[in-house]
């Protein structure tokens, strides 16, 4: 015979549906033995267990299921890269009213306000560099007419020098000069 070590607790489970619930059920092996009767496990605990069903996924189901994951996910990383582009450009117009001088709009001006501003400033500065560029054709052309004028001057000079001393070879005496002549 079998003997139960010391605390043990010998149990005998038994089934029981609604109708046996009145059913007295006596066995009794040894007199001394503690029995317990556990009754129906929702009305014990208070909660229900759903058995599991080993249903099989329709294997369009499992692919429409696998698509829509693979779909949010893809939306997703869209969606994160939709929203650096966007902060990047954020930046950008950003630094742009920044740079644009005297713009005189306020810091929560509109990006369509800064862009326009901006492109307002980069057309006044390409007509400012043409302009520029003009005055600085105009202002090569006007050193190369006074370096053809220095030069002129100084052959008249020499030649004005080279007559007078042929007057004075000659005996010639000048009693005035013009206005404004130095030698």
């Amino acid at each position: 015979m079998f003997v139960l070590p010391a605390g043990a607790v010998k149990y005998k489970l038994i089934t029981m549906t609604g109708e046996e619930a009145g059913i007295n059920i006596t066995h009794s092996p040894s007199p001394d033995a503690e029995y317990f009767v556990i009754s129906n496990p929702v009305e014990v605990f208070g909660t229900t267990t759903t058995p599991k069903k080993n249903a099989r996924r329709d294997p369009l189901q499992t692919k429409a299921v696998t698509a829509k994951k693979r779909d949010d996910k893809r939306r997703a990383t869209h969606n994160e890269v939709e929203r650096r582009r966007r902060d990047k450009i954020n930046s950008w117009i950003s630094k742009l009213a920044n740079l644009v001088p005297n713009s005189g709009l306020p810091d929560s001006a509109s990006k369509g306000g800064i862009l326009a501003k901006a492109c307002d400033h980069i057309t006044d500065l390409t007509e400012k560099q043409k302009r520029l560029e003009k005055l600085e054709v105009e202002n090569e052309k006007l050193v190369l007419e006074i370096l053809r004028l220095n030069q002129e001057l100084t052959e008249v000079r020499k030649e004005n020098s080279s007559m007078r001393n042929q007057l004075a070879d000659n005996c010639i005496v000048l009693s005035h000069r013009p206005k404004g002549q130095k030698s």
